[in-house]
């Protein structure tokens, strides 16, 4: 299994490769252009994207809605799953409606995304 994770802060990055990295393919980009990039040259079966990426020209809805762009060539019919330190049930409602297939808070457990993807499969 492939998973891109879409993330600015490298210490999360880090501790997300490192748990799952023994159970998967882990690839991650600190920015949104980087994460595009290379969801266009893999497959991978789940994206993990972080809402605030701390990047003024891109945040994770921009990436969203930049890989469900008609004109974006994604690679495969990945799992788009959006991540994000915000709470709240409109939180989630607004994820969803952006085109996330799910919605994780931080600070997060990696093994969440697999078994939710396991389950969803």
């Amino acid at each position: 299994m492939k998973i891109l994770y879409i993330e600015d802060n490298n210490i999360n990055r880090l501790v997300f490769e490192t748990l799952l990295s023994p159970k998967a393919e882990v690839a991650c980009a600190e920015t949104g252009p980087i994460g595009l990039d290379l969801a266009m040259k893999e497959c991978y079966e789940i994206v993990v994207i972080d809402l605030n990426l701390n990047d003024p020209e891109m945040d994770g809805f921009d990436v969203i809605r930049t890989l469900k762009d008609d004109k974006y060539d994604l690679r495969c019919s990945s799992k788009l799953y959006a991540l994000t330190s915000y709470v709240g049930t409109e939180w989630e409602e607004k994820c969803l409606e952006a085109g996330f297939d799910g919605f994780f808070n931080k600070p997060l457990d990696p093994n969440k995304i697999l078994e939710n993807h396991q389950l969803n499969d």
